[in-house]
């Protein structure tokens, strides 16, 4: 919660510099001439090119000496390269990351981890680079002592660093001939990249360059030459070296593949490298569109227009810019490591490298488009999922960003067009309704991408009457338990693993697949099962979560790399023990005698059932109900294929049924339980207990061992001073929201029956937004959200 305030914050505070730069310098901008602005970006030669490329990179690599210092002072045994390359990396390639605790620090620990540093000695290196200091819990301080020579070189090194930055930057300003103050530029330049580096905005993009503008058109110099010597310092300062740095990683899996790397260290060249591969896609996208919204150069125009139309070269701009749309669409499925996103990506950009050379002979950005396909080309086997889920919300981000990009094309075409520089005939490449065709066509094309590779309903299969007869053959093979019976509700999906032995059923929900209970069949096979299907979900880019789970089975979870939350506990019935007689059956034993004198009467049915029977218990199911919606998945639903599989105790009062309570087989020797059970409102005194009473003598009329009474959430959940925080909350809840649900009153009454009370748990794998899965749950349950997927 405070992480999200803080990165709103952030974001706020970086929005409101930008809002204030556009009401400072709203003039300026009014009268920018961007086609002046390109032209002189491009008269630029070669050989002023290549120094600041090769000074932008050496000042860069200056941040490098930060971790050679310290590596030495802790004499660790790294190779120069291997620092070179971590302290590179992880300040480069910090905007990438999924969340805030994987940017930047957060790599550069575990990348001295996966090199054998002790861990925290690679946190320290770590925290001092921001001069935050925690352990690997972040909850006491981590002390090294380092000694004042190294105090002194680390302070030196930053120093060093910081001046010759200032110096590339006052570079940038004799390249274009500008006049300047050394001591203005040195002052401005300070502030702004102080304040840049203090709002942790990656790279303090638009801060610094807001801020940097501000303050020279205060001091007098031309707006428009200081947009120029930002735009040429921000390129080659930041973004080449982190194209450079997503190039490297990206290069990860082909160069170790063969490599001896651990386990944990190919797993973070893995999850770096397709993180570079989203970024590089991403990239292509915005190159492609930009391209297209810019004028080309005269000479290659007036080249290309001896051999194509104007129109053809139109829709050559056009296409190139569809096809960058679709790339940023594109990013989101190699993001998600997802195989059809792979695929048309390479297409992709293919097409793209193609169009950038018949719109305009852009070589060099055909080239960066070629070297990225190259580059992905060989990562085939990265991407292996079917499909990944994206919610309706997450779809509508994707259409404001690709109408907000559509409109900047748009605009920037027009502007170019309409000032005429470098086009041979203007009318012709205006855009009119056919171009508004064009676009529409790309908008529907990346929303059949955006479906193409997202997870759909159709993807799983629910159980058909054929599954359940399948299901009823594999029951009598194996066991079953406390929720097997509610798999023949057809609301769920069958997943066989190890070779038939073992059954687990689940039903896909958002980006989760929830399964019901533990898992059923061959016991010794239970590790692997699971093992099986958490690498199932993950194909299509979902998390398992196993609901109502036995106490039992924790260590296998456990092994399986899943966290737990006590649900609450299950009330159990001792058959072999159970007795009306003492003090404690007082209460049953009165509502006992009602039954013996036939003011209760009590009976089971057999299916097949009489029509007459099934029309009022549906009644009655409908009047407890009261007009709210059945619940689902882990709790029985009146469905009438449904009841004829069981046995139905019901509850007569002057031979009118008042109350039924359905059977739940375990498919076991031992165990049966209560299902559905549904009363009229007001019904006579003690007609339910009658009802379980009923139930629970012939369970031992039948030779079962323990009668099921069903949960009672949230019971003895964080009683402990040492239990979780979550469960902590959940005994708060327990405590004081009887309210909303009877929690206490439901114990309370089960506690009359005095049964044995087992543990429930839920098992989720780490890294799971628990609140938000147990939210998915609760609606998923209540039949509140009907959509599975999305």
């Amino acid at each position: 919660m405070l992480k999200n305030k803080f990165n709103l914050t952030k974001y706020i505070i970086w929005f409101s510099i930008l809002m204030l730069g556009l009401l400072v310098l709203h003039r300026p901008i009014a009268t920018l001439d961007l086609a002046m602005l390109i032209e002189t970006l491009r008269d630029q030669s070669f050989k002023h090119m290549l120094i600041l490329l090769i000074s932008g990179l050496m000042v860069v690599s200056l941040s490098t000496l930060y971790d050679f210092i310290l590596c030495k002072a802790f004499k660790l045994k790294i190779t120069p390269s291997d620092i070179f390359k971590i302290s590179w990396i992880s300040d480069m390639a910090l905007n990438f990351a999924e969340d805030a605790e994987k940017r930047k620090g957060s790599l550069r620990y575990q990348l001295y981890k996966s090199e054998g540093v002790d861990p925290k000695k690679a946190m320290f290196i770590d925290a001092l680079k921001d001069m935050i200091l925690f352990d690997d819990g972040g909850q006491l301080p981590v002390t090294f002592k380092i000694s004042f020579l190294t105090r002194l070189k680390l302070i030196l090194s930053t120093m060093i660093k910081w001046l010759l930055t200032s110096f590339l930057f006052m570079y940038v300003f004799t390249l274009y001939d500008i006049s300047f103050n050394r001591l203005d530029v040195l002052l401005v330049f300070a502030f702004s990249m102080f304040i840049a580096n203090v709002s942790l905005i990656p790279y303090g993009f638009g801060i610094f360059e807001v801020l940097a503008l501000i303050c020279f058109t205060s001091l007098g110099y031309e707006f428009s030459q200081m947009l120029l010597v930002l735009i040429t310092f921000r390129v080659f300062y930041s973004i080449i070296p982190w194209l450079l740095t997503m190039l490297i990683l990206a290069l990860g899996p082909s160069k170790h593949k063969k490599s001896k790397l651990s386990e944990s260290q190919r797993h973070l060249v893995n999850w770096m490298s397709v993180k570079s591969f989203a970024a590089l896609t991403l990239f292509a996208g915005l190159l492609l569109i930009l391209s297209a919204s810019l004028p080309e150069a005269l000479e290659r125009t007036q080249l290309l227009n001896h051999v194509f139309s104007l129109s053809f070269i139109k829709f050559s701009k056009l296409s190139t810019m569809g096809i960058g749309l679709l790339l940023i669409i594109l990013s989101k499925g190699i993001w998600d490591k997802v195989q059809k996103a792979y695929s048309i990506t390479l297409l992709m950009l293919t097409l793209g490298s193609i169009l950038a050379l018949l719109k305009g002979l852009n070589i060099e950005i055909a080239f960066i488009l070629i070297m990225i396909m190259v580059i992905l080309a060989p990562a085939k086997e990265t991407f292996y999922r079917i499909g990944s889920p994206i919610e309706r919300k997450r779809c509508l981000y994707y259409f404001i960003i690709l109408g907000f990009m559509s409109s900047l094309y748009i605009s920037l075409y027009n502007y170019f067009t309409q000032a005429t520089f470098h086009l041979l005939v203007e009318a012709d490449l205006t855009l009119q309704s056919v171009d508004i065709i064009i676009f529409i066509f790309f908008v529907a094309l990346g929303s059949i991408l955006l479906n193409a590779f997202s997870v759909q309903r159709s993807d799983f299969k629910y159980a058909t009457d054929e599954d359940l007869t399948n299901l009823s053959l594999f029951l009598k093979k194996y066991e079953g338990n406390a929720m097997t019976h509610l798999l023949f509700l057809k609301d769920k999906c069958f997943f066989y693993a190890v070779n038939n032995t073992v059954l687990i059923a689940y039903r896909p929900y958002k980006d989760k697949l929830m399964v019901l209970g533990d898992p059923i069949g061959e016991t010794k096979n239970f590790k692997e099962a699971i093992n099986a299907f958490r690498l199932f979900a993950d194909q299509y880019d979902m998390v398992p979560i196993f609901y109502e789970i036995n106490e039992s089975m924790l260590p296998i979870y456990h092994e399986n790399g899943f966290k737990f939350l006590k649900l609450g506990e299950e009330a159990a019935i001792d058959l072999n023990t159970f007795t009306l007689a003492g003090k404690k059956g007082a209460p049953l034993r009165t509502i006992k005698n009602k039954m013996n004198r036939g003011e209760l009467t009590f009976k089971l049915l057999t299916p097949p059932f009489d029509q007459e029977l099934v029309e009022r218990l549906k009644e009655i199911s409908d009047l407890w109900l009261e007009g709210r919606t059945e619940k689902c998945f882990s709790l029985g639903s009146f469905d009438e294929s449904y009841i004829e599989r069981a046995p139905i105790g019901i509850i007569k009062v002057e031979n009118e049924v008042v109350g039924f309570a359905t059977i739940m087989p375990h498919y076991s020797k031992h165990t049966v339980s209560i299902d559905l059970m549904r009363i009229i409102p007001n019904p006579p005194n003690g007609a339910m207990d009658a009802l379980f009473i009923g139930l629970i003598e012939w369970a031992i009329e039948e030779g079962y061992d323990y009668f099921i009474l069903g949960k009672a959430p949230l019971s003895n959940v964080g009683v402990n001073q040492f239990s979780t925080t979550k469960e902590k909350v959940a005994k708060y809840i327990y405590n004081y929201g009887n309210k909303i649900y009877s929690f206490k009153g439901l114990r309370k009454y089960k506690e009359k029956f005095y049964p044995e009370w087992r543990s429930v748990y839920l098992a989720y794998p780490k890294g799971t937004h628990l609140p938000n899965a147990l939210i998915q749950l609760t609606k998923m349950i209540s039949g509140s959200d009907k959509n599975s997927i999305g």
